[in-house]
C-alpha cells in the first residue's frame, strides 16, 4: 500500500488562535510583552509589534486620523489584527492607499462631516458599526442620495448619531429593513427644530431598538410618545426637556379617552430640565420598578428634594446622576437604598445641615462602589464630615471617589485621605480618589499616602 505524503506542518505562530489571543488583549504593553515572548512572529504580528513600538496609543483601536504618516505601511500590513478602527475627521485621509474593503474582523467607527469622509462611508459601508453624521455634509440632493445609498449597505450598523440634521430621507434610510440599529441619537441646532416622526416611530417598532436620544421635537410628539410606550425592546431613553417632545412627555395627561402612557425602561436620562417641568407628571408615565439608572440635568439650579424622597419607589435603582440641583430640608427621612452602586453629583448643592442625613443615606447602600461629587462648592467643613463617613463607605465596597473642583484646602484634603487610609487596614480592594481642580499641595498629600499602596491619588 502506498504511503500517504504528509502535508506541510502548520506553523503555530501563523494559526488564528495566536491572532485571537492578541485581539483579546486590552493594552499595548500587554501585546508587546506577549509578542516579545514568542520565538517567531507572522508578518502581520511583526508589523503590529513595530507599529506599537512607535505608537502605543494605536491599540486596541486603530485611529486613522491620529496615525503618523511613517506608520501607514505598518498599519496596512497588520490591519487584520485589529477589531476596531476609528476615523473622526481630525485630519485629511488618503483613501487611495487603503484596501477596497476592510477585513471581516474589523469594526469601523466613522464620523461623516464632509465630502471626503462620505467617500469613506461609501467604500467601507459594510464594516461600519458606529456612525456619526454631521449636517454640514448634507448640502444638496446628490449628497443626500449618496449617504442614503451607503446607509442601505451598512448591514453591520448598530449605533448612529445625527447632528444638526433633520433630513427625512436620511432618517428614513436608517430604519430600513436591512439595518439592525440598536441606538439612535438625533441632535439639532435649536430645540425648536423638528424631525419627521414617521421614521422614528417605525424604528421604535423594530425589535432591535434599545436606546433613543432626542434633543429635538418631532412633527407629531404624541405619536412618538405612544410608540415609546409600545416599543418591545426600548430600555434607555434620553430626552431634552427643552424640546417640544420633552415638554410633551412631562405634561402628558392621563386622559380617560386614551390608553395610559407607561414606559418600561431600565435607564432614563432627562437633560435641560426647566423650572416649569412637571417632574411628578413625568415620572408618573414611567414604570419605576424597572429603572436601574436615572440622570437628571437641570437647565438652571432646581430643587429636586421631592425626587430624593421618591427614590424608595425605584427598587432596582443602581445609579443616580444629578446635575445643577439643590436640596431643601426634606419633609420625611430618606429611605435606605441597598442596591445603589454609583452616585454622581455635579454642581449640586446640599446644605451643610442636611449633609449628615445625606451621608447616612449613602451609608445604608451596602454595595456603593463610586461617589462622584464635583463642582459643588463643598466647603472645608463639608470635607470634614465626608472624611468621617468615608471609612464606613470604604468598608462596604467603595473603590472610587471624585471630589474635584470644590473648596478644599490642604488640611481638608489630608483629612479625607487619612480617613480613607484608616479604612484600608483590612480592606484589600484598591481605591482611587480624585482631587483635581483645586490649589492643593501634591507633595504633602502624597506623603499622607506613602504607606498606603492600595490608595491612588489623582490630581
Amino acid at each position: 500500500m502506498a504511503k500517504r505524503t504528509c502535508g506541510s506542518r502548520t506553523r503555530w505562530h501563523d494559526t488564528p488562535v495566536v491572532m485571537d489571543v492578541v485581539r483579546y488583549m486590552a493594552s499595548a504593553p500587554e501585546v508587546l510583552a506577549f509578542l516579545g515572548a514568542l520565538s517567531m512572529l507572522s508578518a502581520p504580528l511583526a508589523a503590529l509589534r513595530r507599529l506599537l513600538l512607535r505608537a502605543q496609543q494605536q491599540w486596541p483601536t486603530l485611529a486613522l486620523d491620529a496615525l503618523p504618516d511613517n506608520c501607514i505601511d505598518l498599519a496596512l500590513s497588520t490591519l487584520a489584527t485589529f477589531t476596531q478602527v476609528r476615523y473622526t475627521g481630525l485630519k485629511p485621509f488618503d483613501l487611495a492607499q487603503w484596501p477596497l474593503a476592510l477585513p471581516r474582523t474589523v469594526r469601523l467607527e466613522l464620523s461623516v462631516h464632509d465630502a471626503a469622509s462620505s467617500l469613506i462611508l461609501d467604500r467601507w459601508a459594510m464594516s461600519v458599526t458606529t456612525l456619526h453624521i454631521h449636517g454640514s455634509v448634507i448640502k444638496n440632493t446628490i449628497e443626500i442620495a449618496r449617504v442614503c445609498s451607503a446607509l442601505e449597505r451598512c448591514t453591520s450598523l448598530t449605533r448612529i448619531v445625527l447632528k444638526k440634521m433633520v433630513v427625512p430621507d436620511v432618517v428614513g434610510a436608517i430604519v430600513s429593513s436591512a439595518l439592525r440599529v440598536r441606538s439612535l441619537a438625533i441632535h439639532t441646532v435649536a430645540s425648536s427644530e423638528r424631525v419627521a416622526h414617521g421614521p422614528v416611530v417605525d424604528w421604535l417598532r423594530s425589535p432591535t431598538a434599545t436606546t433613543l436620544c432626542l434633543s429635538c421635537g418631532t412633527t407629531d410628539d404624541d405619536a412618538v410618545l405612544r410608540a415609546l410606550a409600545a416599543s418591545p425592546s426600548l430600555n434607555h431613553l434620553a430626552l431634552s426637556c427643552r424640546s417640544s417632545l420633552g415638554r410633551a412627555f412631562s405634561t402628558a395627561s392621563h386622559s380617560v379617552n386614551k390608553p395610559p402612557l407607561q414606559l418600561h425602561l431600565t435607564s432614563l436620562e432627562l437633560q435641560g430640565i426647566m423650572p416649569t417641568t412637571n417632574m411628578a407628571s413625568l415620572l408618573g408615565h414611567v414604570n419605576l420598578s424597572t429603572i436601574r439608572k436615572v440622570v437628571f440635568a437641570c437647565h438652571t439650579p432646581r430643587d429636586l428634594t421631592d425626587l430624593w424622597q421618591r427614590l424608595h419607589a425605584f427598587p432596582e435603582l443602581e445609579e443616580i446622576a444629578l446635575h445643577r440641583c439643590r436640596q431643601r430640608p426634606p419633609t420625611r427621612a430618606l429611605q435606605p437604598h441597598s442596591r445603589l452602586r454609583r452616585v454622581s453629583l455635579d454642581r449640586t448643592v446640599i446644605p451643610l445641615e442636611l449633609l449628615g442625613c445625606f451621608l447616612s443615606w449613602l451609608g445604608a447602600a451596602r454595595g456603593l462602589q463610586a461617589l462622584v461629587w464635583t463642582n459643588s462648592a463643598l466647603s472645608v467643613a463639608a470635607a470634614g464630615m465626608i472624611a468621617k463617613a468615608l471609612p464606613h463607605l470604604r468598608q462596604h465596597g467603595l473603590v472610587h471617589v471624585d471630589l474635584s473642583s470644590n473648596f478644599f484646602d490642604n488640611g481638608a484634603a489630608a483629612r479625607l485621605l487619612t480617613g480613607l487610609c484608616d479604612a484600608c487596614t483590612n480592606v484589600t480592594r484598591p481605591l482611587t480618589i480624585h482631587l483635581g481642580g483645586m490649589a492643593l499641595d501634591r507633595d504633602l498629600l502624597s506623603r499622607t499616602l506613602q504607606t498606603h499602596h492600595r490608595v491612588t491619588l489623582c490630581m
